[in-house]
């Protein structure tokens, strides 16, 4: 058994973790699956489960779905975490495509998903949730081409917005976070997105959002 994420709600009754063990009968396969339960013990559930899935262009035949790092909003009410996209027409080498990030009520229903991918070589960062979980941040790197950008989506997975523009390098030096409003988004990299960063640190960025778009944003200088 591994457990591979852990995160509780603001109240600190409720909590989903990531975990390869077979807790409820729903994971036979033993991937890795979100599951909740609540502090005093009770309430186990299994959130998502084993999917077999179609394999993006390039990446072979047989593909499945597992899920990690989850993301418990403040109220409890949505997680958010990363589907890695395995192909396993081998066995005994499986190999990882993508990583692409999802939201899903505490209950399992309402699944969504927040990007897609579109490439072998794009990885997403866990997913910051506001505190409803109306709003969702999270950073995805092109491999290929060594470009990140920062994201925004709501929870309806139909709302994506670009918080940055590309930028060089091999992705966050620390995921997103987004306060309770879903307004300010911070994130630290290893850029230089406002031109005050010419010597290349990872530095801390902070985004300021409208309903539509990224309205300013500035870097904590770290010498």
């Amino acid at each position: 058994m591994a457990i591979t994420g852990v995160s509780v709600d603001e109240s600190g009754v409720f909590v989903a973790f990531s975990s390869t063990a077979d807790y409820t009968g729903g994971n036979g396969f033993n991937t890795p699956q979100i599951f909740t339960i609540n502090t005093d013990g009770t309430n186990l559930q299994q959130v998502t489960s084993f999917s077999q899935t179609s394999c993006p262009d390039g990446g072979g035949t047989l593909c499945i779905g597992t899920s990690i790092t989850p993301t418990v909003s403040d109220y409890g009410n949505r997680i958010g975490f990363l589907q890695l996209l395995i192909n396993i027409d081998n066995l005994m080498e499986p190999a990882l495509l993508n990583t692409v990030p999802f939201i899903v009520n505490a209950d399992g229903s309402g699944r969504r998903q927040l990007f897609s991918a579109g490439s072998l070589n794009v990885s997403c960062s866990p997913v910051g949730l506001s505190q409803d979980g109306g709003r969702a941040a999270f950073g995805c790197v092109d491999t290929a081409v060594q470009q990140t950008q920062v994201y925004i989506n709501n929870a309806q997975g139909d709302g994506l917005q670009k918080v940055t523009s590309a930028f060089p390098g091999a992705g966050l030096a620390a995921p997103p976070s987004i306060d309770d409003a879903g307004i300010t988004i911070a994130f630290a990299a290893a850029a230089n997105l406002t031109g005050n960063n010419a010597d290349g640190n990872s530095e801390i960025f902070v985004a300021v959002l409208s309903a539509t778009s990224a309205i300013g944003a500035v870097n904590l200088e770290n010498p």
